[in-house]
């Protein structure tokens, strides 16, 4: 699993590939909980390279949206490819977050708001 993270003024993307599992969900979280904790803002996962993801990587997605709402910032994931957007459906994640089909949409959604 990689991250490759991008800030903006206005927020924070974070482009996952690979595969978000037991092994793989640690470094993950202590990457973009700790840039959360440190740097609360606005932010988008892209998620259009991240072809699997367990409990334990919807686990720290869970955190995320505690995190946001305690710093009343916002979560959007875009492009998520279908078998990954199944498991967010299945877990019932796409109630806690707002999901787009492009980062072009997740920016647009931010401005909105």
């Amino acid at each position: 699993m990689q991250v490759e993270t991008i800030i903006t003024p206005d927020y924070i993307r974070h482009d996952v590939s690979g595969k978000l599992d037991s092994l793989s969900a640690p470094d993950f979280e202590e990457t973009v909980v700790n840039r959360t904790q440190e740097h609360p803002a606005d932010t988008i996962f892209q998620l259009k390279g991240l072809s699997y993801i367990s409990s334990s990587g919807l686990r720290v997605f869970l955190e995320l949206a505690k995190l946001a709402r305690t710093n009343n910032t916002r979560v959007v994931l875009s492009t998520l490819q279908p078998q990954v957007l199944e498991i967010f459906d299945m877990a019932g994640f796409t109630q806690f977050f707002t999901i787009a089909d492009s980062v072009e949409d997740a920016v647009a959604i931010l401005r909105r708001n």
